[in-house]
């Protein structure tokens, strides 16, 4: 989020060059200082809805896998399975260390890019789902397997709009394959179904870009209160000493008076 510190007009004392170096250099230290905090409360969301996520993940996987166990081969539906279990597992690891590591600025664009690695895996593993474990011959259990990719992405606006860019790697490779599957079969209903999920995808896209810019908005709003909450009670503090210095004086200038 951009701010305007330009100067307002000519009506505002001139200063000097160093004057105006220094005014600035700090304007932009506290925005950079402020877009950091935001920054690491977007990343904080993201690992804060970890828990939950891995865990519906994982019993999706499951209830997917008894669906289409009949109809797909069982060695690549377990295999499959074995991997979302695995990656899932491992997200809900890093999750645990997260929680319990101490976070500061060095620190977090390592847990950043770490859940970034971890959502794209798991969006692979779903999407590879359209190339495993395809249930060929049954339109039903398709139709069964869309409705859980669709699902998913679903749940994740809610988990991952903190950051535009997590989302993104979750939706593309989990719910593409498929809709590229259904065109590829191309019959009428198929052709329909890959389309809608096409525009299913980009009407995704639109939701989770308005909800991050929304909760980043607030966030910035939130340390702006607060900031200038601080810059208010600085001033009363001060207000407060200079009149009890007065008071002082004054006490002491009658005390002076008398004698």
């Amino acid at each position: 989020m951009s701010r305007d510190y330009s100067l307002p007009d000519d009506r505002v004392p001139a200063r000097t060059g160093a004057g105006e170096a220094r005014e600035f250099g700090a304007a932009d230290a506290r925005t950079r200082d402020r877009s950091m905090l935001v920054f690491m409360e977007q990343v904080k969301l993201l690992y804060t809805q970890a828990t939950v996520s891995q865990t519906v993940a994982m019993l999706n996987a499951l209830v997917l896998a008894v669906v289409l166990w009949p109809v797909v081969d069982h060695a690549i539906v377990a295999v499959w399975l074995a991997t979302i279990v695995i990656a899932s597992a491992a997200r809900l690891a890093l999750a645990w260390r997260f929680e319990h590591a101490s976070l500061d600025v060095n620190s977090i664009p390592y847990w950043h890019n770490s859940f970034l690695i971890g959502v794209a895996l798991s969006g692979c593993v779903w999407g590879a789902s359209a190339v495993l474990i395809f249930p060929e011959h049954s339109v039903p259990h398709q139709l069964f397997l869309v409705f859980v990719l669709g699902g998913m992405t679903a749940g994740a606006v809610s988990a991952l709009s903190s950051l535009q860019t997590a989302f993104l790697l979750f939706l593309v490779p989990t719910l593409i394959p498929i809709a590229i599957r259904m065109l590829i079969v191309g019959d009428e209903i198929h052709l329909a179904m890959g389309w809608m999920i096409a525009v299913y995808v980009v009407a995704m896209i639109l939701i989770s870009r308005r909800l991050g810019h929304v909760l980043e908005e607030s966030l910035y709003l939130r340390y702006e209160n607060a900031a200038l909450v601080a810059s208010h009670n600085r001033v009363r503090d001060r207000a407060d000493i200079l009149e009890a210095e007065l008071s002082l004086e004054i006490a002491s200038r009658k005390q002076r008076g008398k004698q």
